[in-house]
């Protein structure tokens, strides 16, 4: 979403390991627009890839306040769970016909064991009104808790990890969901509507980076999962932020009706068979293009094409003769120079 930070960690990347082969490309988990439109890029045209080794799904945010996308979705539920649910089924469509295996992995937590249901009843997080009617509405939260709201998010995309390592079984898709170490990040202060609970909040994540809580240790259990050649061909195993071993996903996440619910629900809010038709004419725009500049290159390597002697010669002639009979039928004035173009 920063494009900023983005350069920063590309150039960081590039200078560490020597690849120059580091891009960023811009994507937006909580606008499904930007989404389809990074997936259509990297499908056909100017930056399409001709093969997929890993995608990570490390994006997350936790609001002090309810906040709603474009689409009225709220947007800690947007980006931390239906986003990542359509990047991937827009995607799998293209990691299905590549030969070449590909790693899933989805950044997570094991504070979704924690006392968290997904409240299908209230599934876009909606408050109560001032003057609450139905039923409906009263059952609703009065007060916004972003903390909840994030597990439930978190529980939601732990729950879609769990069902797709289930449907890609036996294929070059494998899913693994990791839990990096509690570590010095912006994510927890934006949770807290007051000032001084911030400052403490990130306090207390600084001094705790010291004793073992930074990013570069919580980078470890991601990296494990989506490069080591250990985890070549596991499917469905969520990794522990401690020394890599692999826990338990909670009865929540096993609950395979709630996991058809929340696929159902999750389909609806992204709109996905809309925007999946979407992408394939994008592809097709972008395919029939291409194929306009293939033969467009071709003509004009045709017209470039170096004439033979004989044209050249008769070229020549015809030139000559038309100098030739303007001389003789038109006295040439001093001032005009006459070159004998080729």
């Amino acid at each position: 979403r920063n494009r900023e930070k983005c350069f920063k960690v590309r150039d960081d990347i590039m200078r560490t390991t020597g690849n120059k082969e580091v891009h960023c490309r811009q994507c937006d988990l909580s606008d499904f627009d930007s989404v389809v439109s990074f997936v259509s890029q990297h499908s056909k045209g100017k930056f399409e890839l001709d093969r997929i080794d890993g995608v990570v799904h490390n994006a997350a945010v936790m609001d002090s306040e309810r906040k709603v996308n474009k689409d009225g979705i709220e947007s800690t539920l947007a980006t931390n769970h239906l986003g990542p649910f359509l990047l991937t089924e827009l995607l799998l469509e293209k990691l299905k016909a590549q030969s070449d295996p590909v790693r899933l992995v989805f950044v997570n937590t094991n504070i979704i064991k924690l006392s968290t249901n997904f409240n299908f009843a209230n599934f876009n997080e909606e408050l109560q009104p001032k003057e609450p009617i139905s039923d409906e509405e009263k059952a609703r939260p009065k007060e916004w808790d972003g903390y909840e709201v994030y597990k439930r998010s978190k529980l939601g995309e732990a729950m879609f990890a769990k069902d797709l390592a289930e449907k890609v079984k036996n294929s070059n898709i494998s899913v693994t969901m990791a839990d990096p170490v509690f570590a010095h990040t912006n994510l927890w202060p934006h949770a807290l509507p007051h000032f001084l609970f911030r400052w403490i909040m990130h306090s207390f994540l600084w001094s705790f980076s010291f004793i073992g809580g930074s990013t570069k240790r919580a980078a470890q259990p991601v990296l494990y999962a989506v490069a080591d050649p250990e985890m070549e061909g596991k499917n469905g195993v969520f990794i522990n932020r401690d020394g890599l071993a692999e826990q338990e996903w909670g009865e929540n996440v096993e609950d395979e009706e709630a996991r058809r619910k929340l696929w159902a629900g999750s389909e609806e809010l992204t709109r996905l068979p809309d925007r999946l038709s979407d992408l394939r004419r994008s592809i097709e725009i972008l395919e029939i293009e291409a194929k306009k500049n293939v033969e467009v290159t071709k003509n004009l390597v045709s017209d470039k094409q170096v004439p033979s002697h004989e044209e050249i010669e008769k070229k020549k002639k015809k030139k000559s003769d038309e100098i030739t009979k303007a001389v003789e039928t038109k006295p040439v004035p001093k001032s005009t120079f006459i070159y004998d173009l080729p």
